[in-house]
């Protein structure tokens, strides 16, 4: 992974992972047939372990919630204008 590269994800995940994030995503992965522990997840984010399947989840979660956020910061913004 390239350096800038490597810096958004990391900002992205750091942003806006929900809380609870690890389990979610071991949650998800074992749907797909893969066991992984809530600890793992954690590493790959951190970048202390490589594993892509695990950091695309971890990306897709962080991006679904930036984007739910962004839709209530919205809705929020028509109520009150």
């Amino acid at each position: 992974m390239h350096l800038h590269t490597a810096k958004k994800v990391d900002k992205l995940l750091s942003k806006h992972l929900p809380r609870g994030y690890a389990k979610k995503v071991a949650d998800s992965l074992e749907k797909e047939g893969k066991q992984i522990t809530a600890s793992t997840v954690r590493q790959v984010k951190t970048l202390f372990l490589s594993d892509l399947q695990t950091l695309n989840t971890l990306i897709e979660l962080a991006i679904k919630t930036k984007a739910d956020a962004e839709a209530q910061k919205k809705k929020l913004k028509e109520l009150t204008s």
